[in-house]
């Protein structure tokens, strides 16, 4: 495994790759009173400016699908991690 970083995570969404990345649950920005300790994956899957756009599995009552987060905001949640910066791109497979 190797750490990721912002612009491993551009490069390949701008692939149309969606990236599942592991997550501090509560270092969300939607989640910081959250007393949890746990992690937490989320796919990031877009890009506003310098932004990124991520889906929460458990952001339904929070935002749902499409939540925009700093690149700032999203590193610093990723490196919370207990594994930090750990994720996966995803792509289809050419036929």
């Amino acid at each position: 495994m190797r750490e990721w970083q912002a612009r491993d995570l551009r490069r390949e969404v701008l692939n149309d790759h969606p990236v599942i990345v592991q997550v501090e649950y509560r270092s969300l920005p939607r989640h910081t009173s959250c007393s949890s300790v746990d992690d937490h994956f989320v796919v990031v899957h877009g890009v506003v400016g310098s932004d990124f756009v991520y889906s929460d599995p458990l952001g339904q009552s929070t935002g749902g699908p499409d939540l925009q987060i700093s690149e700032r905001d999203l590193m610093a949640a990723m490196g919370e991690a207990s594994t930090p910066r750990v994720g996966f791109a995803v792509s289809k497979s050419k036929s």
